[in-house]
């Protein structure tokens, strides 16, 4: 596992790891001892961009789907993250022509540059009338001329984004642009591969005029033009694999054709005249080289099954490197007979979920980005592996371990829930009673007497079940999404229930009867989290923060965490003599000291702007753990 200071933390340092226990005396809080977050990973994460540097090919930029960009400066053995960490989907990253150190970004919220190689990063849209962007060309005869692509049409700068121009008009109305690609050759004649519209073709002096005689009627996905002969392009299509044009786009022949033809993405090898690499929905990586005549299967080494995404290859001895939809970055190299990972460092997962067992030293991760769904590591966090056997509907968005059988596990998804009964290892539905593949379940609670009776918050209210999940039964406040469910033990014990619409709710009976709780909550905001602690009751109410309730529930009153007062997303009500309660934020973590009465940032070491989604505490080895953005963080606490 990496720290975020660049060096390396051994197993050694957390001796629970290889069974030893841990005994750590601080005299203070993790935050004053100075001692910072560590990242564990798992590394990897859904790749939707991949761009090498021309100027100094060691410098590579991926962009992980939902959490960032990051650069390797070592050929892609490692990674760090860049000052572009954005929800936001990043469709294209381009390095400029004429300066290696300024780079831009087309993401789903708009245009971004840098120009100090990443470090930093600022939106520049003025001009633009859609800023859910899908491509990106730069010109490479004019440095800080950039073509972007959108749902909508196609836009160009001079100015490195400072001023956009819509060139969209001569395109058919709401034109979805896939790819772009710049003739090198002719200065202003642009492509475009749209949606289901085909090729088409615009110069200065003519507009755009379609170029898609021969193509077949469906979704163009990629689009290139031969490096060593600009009148020879190639199309990836939908489901008829790889077409090409030997005449600028006039005509298209096909160029593969075979059985598993839904092509994704294509990139050129420069330093070998008619070599492409294509890829297939499918997961598998084809390589010509002969201009599309033949083609030869060329993914031995990938994760079976997985969708590359990105493409892009080394201008100095070839180098390709393929990001994959779930599972990170692959390259191969000149002379190599298969695909090797290289994510390390590459913390582009979202974590939202999280289960230590201290007793067998193994974490659960649930993953909130498409495609792993689960992460587990039985070395504290050294190593992980997916644990996603006989699960889907992803994404994970809760996690629970049984109170009773610790190997019990059960994961709540985006359309089912799941239960394992060895550790992980094997997954099952465990949803009878609800309606399969239309509810999300997001929130588990085991009743604190124990098994067998659960309860699940999810898109159709609260259900019930009282034989471990097996089957569920009572249905309540089925009009409302639950996000969050807790269990308050004093002066009543009852259950809490936190809705998206920002209510809480309370229930005395088992789930069977609630009632609304008090007023002072701010409506509309997502209650994602609720919490008995220090006697009060706290609510995580998403954007407009935490808020406290000393009566039981009847008011409520915002709880400032910091100046800022960051949105609140989770919360852990440790049990211990030196904190009542942690909340996760948009910013980190925070802590409240159990005697002074006052908020702490317990931050050090989290990349900036972390979400944390979760939070846990193993209390054998006082390590407290955190999921969110980037994956999963540890740090040591007081004991």
């Amino acid at each position: 596992m990496n720290a975020t200071d660049g060096t390396t933390v051994r197993a050694a340092e957390y001796p629970w790891a290889i069974g030893v226990g841990l005994l750590l005396v601080l005299a203070a809080s993790a935050a004053a001892a100075g001692a910072p977050w560590q990242a564990l990973g798992p590394y990897g994460g859904s790749i939707t961009a991949i761009a090498v540097s021309p100027a100094n090919p060691d410098t590579v930029y991926a962009a992980a789907s939902s959490v960032g960009v990051f650069r390797s400066q070592d050929g892609g053995r490692t990674w760090s993250r860049t000052g572009l960490s954005t929800e936001a989907m990043v469709s294209a990253i381009v390095i400029d022509s004429g300066d290696a150190q300024t780079v831009y970004a087309a993401t789903s919220n708009g245009f971004f540059a840098s120009g100090d190689g990443g470090t930093s990063w600022g939106p520049r849209n003025q001009g633009l009338k859609e800023t859910y962007l899908t491509a990106l060309a730069a010109d490479p005869l004019h440095p800080g001329t950039l073509y972007s692509g959108a749902w909508g049409g196609v836009f160009k700068t001079a100015n490195a984004g400072g001023l956009w121009e819509d060139l969209s008009t001569g395109l058919p109305a709401g034109t979805y642009v896939a790819a772009l690609a710049l003739d090198p050759h002719e200065p202003g004649a642009l492509y475009a591969a749209t949606g289901e519209r085909g090729v088409w073709r615009r110069t200065s002096d003519v507009g755009w005029v379609s170029a898609s005689k021969g193509l077949p009627e469906m979704n163009i996905r990629d689009l290139l033009i031969d490096p060593d002969d600009p009148k020879i392009l190639y199309a990836a299509t939908d489901t008829q694999g790889v077409w090409r044009s030997d005449d600028g786009a006039a005509s298209w022949v096909r160029a593969w054709n075979d059985s598993d033809s839904q092509t994704f993405r294509m990139a050129f090898d420069r330093r070998s005249p008619g070599t492409l690499v294509a890829s297939s929905q499918s997961g598998r990586i084809y390589r010509t080289q002969d201009r599309g005549t033949t083609w030869e299967e060329w993914g031995e080494g990938l994760p079976s099954g997985e969708a590359p995404y990105a493409f892009d290859v080394r201008p100095d001895d070839g180098t390709v490197f393929a990001g994959l939809f779930s599972t990170g970055i692959f390259r191969r190299g000149p002379g190599d007979t298969h695909w090797s990972e290289a994510n390390t460092g590459l913390t582009g997962y979202i974590a939202s979920s999280l289960v230590v067992d201290s007793v067998a030293h193994t974490i659960y991760a649930g993953i909130r980005t498409y495609g792993p769904s689960l992460f587990q590591s039985g070395d504290g966090g050294e190593t992980w592996r997916m644990t996603k056997r006989g699960m889907f509907y992803p994404p994970v968005y809760a996690l629970l371990q049984d109170s009773g059988d610790p190997k019990v596990l059960y994961s709540g998804n985006g359309g089912s829930l799941f239960r394992s009964e060895n550790g992980g290892e094997e997954w099952v539905p465990s949803d009878t009673g609800m309606p399969r593949g239309s509810i999300t379940v997001y929130s588990l609670l085991v009743d604190p007497s124990g098994p067998p009776t659960l309860y699940a918050g999810t898109t159709q209210g609260v259900w019930r079940s009282d034989d471990r999940g097996t089957t569920w039964g009572t249905q309540r406040l089925a009009e409302a999404t639950v996000l969050a469910l807790a269990w308050q033990s004093t002066p009543t014990p009852r259950i809490l229930a936190g809705t998206s619409a920002g209510e809480v709710y309370a229930s005395p009976d088992g789930g069977k009867t609630w009632t609304p709780l008090g007023t002072g909550l701010p409506a509309g905001n997502p209650v994602r989290a609720i919490v008995s602690a220090a006697g009060d009751l706290f609510a995580a109410c998403d954007a407009a923060g935490l808020y406290r309730s000393t009566d039981a529930g009847q008011t409520w009153h915002s709880e400032p965490v910091g100046a800022s007062r960051p949105a609140a997303l989770s919360l852990l009500a440790p049990g211990t003599a030196a904190f009542s309660l942690f909340v996760g934020t948009d910013e980190g973590v925070s802590a409240l000291d159990a005697k002074a009465k006052t908020w702490i940032s317990v931050s050090q070491g989290l990349p900036a702007g972390t979400r944390v989604y979760a939070l846990s505490l193993d209390t054998v080895n006082s390590l407290l753990y955190a999921a969110g953005v980037n994956g999963v963080f540890v740090i040591p606490l007081a004991k």
